[in-house]
């Protein structure tokens, strides 16, 4: 069963999304430094996209489970909150 293609939480390097860059490019008209982009498994053609610079609070974001269920709402700037008082990253 598929459910998250991946979670990438690029550093430095090249970015990766499901979404081709000629669609990215349509629908993203702001200026980003980080891009979440969720899809399900269920309705891979359709993308949900959160652009953030990095003076913006990362948002909650709705994880896909499995088909047929719903979300699980996530809050990436919490857990990246919590990783860096842990020093996990």
């Amino acid at each position: 069963m598929r459910c998250i293609r991946w979670i990438d939480l690029l550093r430095e390097g090249e970015y990766t999304w499901a979404l081709p860059p000629s669609r990215l490019r349509e629908q993203v008209r702001q200026s980003w430094h980080y891009l979440i982009s969720i899809s399900r498994a269920d309705a891979p053609e359709h993308y949900l996209l959160y652009p953030r610079t990095v003076r913006e609070r990362l948002p909650v974001i709705p994880i896909p489970l499995a088909i047929g269920d719903g979300n699980a709402p996530l809050d990436v700037q919490a857990v990246i909150d919590q990783c860096l008082r842990e020093r996990s990253i």
